[in-house]
């Protein structure tokens, strides 16, 4: 019974996704994901590994094979390393370039600044990076867009030490 249900599903996702076409238009969408929040460099650098979720919204238009996007978004990351080290309130807002390799799925680069909240000991400072990724997104159906994403920030320096942080996340959208 697992296994007719299961094939029931993707049937629909696979009839959904003949009809289903990246296009113009806006869109709001949210995603979970895994952050690894890195302090010093890369040989004596502490690191460590958090669950992220993540809001977004934009716009983008389709011109032949052709996309072209922005997006504004917040992530929900509260990345730590001890008691001392945090980033949290990440901010960002990035361009989207992508090329269509079907009418319902497109590879994309992400070109974006990261806007985020630093805490060392009892010092907090708001700090701007740059943030570029790559990803993957397709239409499941009319209105339905998910999307596989990888950003990595390059990070910045504060009270001489050098942050970065990289994130793979997985969202869904839903195209107005």
């Amino acid at each position: 019974m697992k296994k007719l249900a299961l094939a029931l599903v993707a049937t629909s996702f696979v009839a959904g996704a003949a009809t289903a076409d990246i296009s113009t238009g806006y869109y709001l969408g949210a995603g979970v994901g895994m952050n690894t929040f890195t302090a010093g460099s890369s040989r004596d650098g502490m690191s460590h590994n958090h669950a992220q979720f993540n809001l977004y919204t934009g716009y983008g238009v389709v011109n032949g094979c052709t996309y072209l996007g922005a997006e504004l978004g917040y992530t929900f990351a509260n990345s730590k390393i001890g008691d001392e080290l945090k980033r949290r309130n990440v901010i960002n807002a990035a361009f989207l370039v992508g090329q269509k390799f079907s009418p319902s799925t497109m590879m994309y680069l992400r070109l974006g600044m990261n806007s985020a909240q630093y805490k060392i000991a009892d010092q907090s400072k708001r700090k701007i990076s740059f943030a570029p990724g790559l990803g993957m997104e397709t239409a499941v159906t009319k209105n339905v867009r998910i999307r596989l994403e990888y950003v990595y920030d390059l990070g910045n320096k504060f009270d001489d030490a050098k942050f970065r942080s990289q994130a793979v996340t997985l969202g869904v959208a839903y195209k107005f």
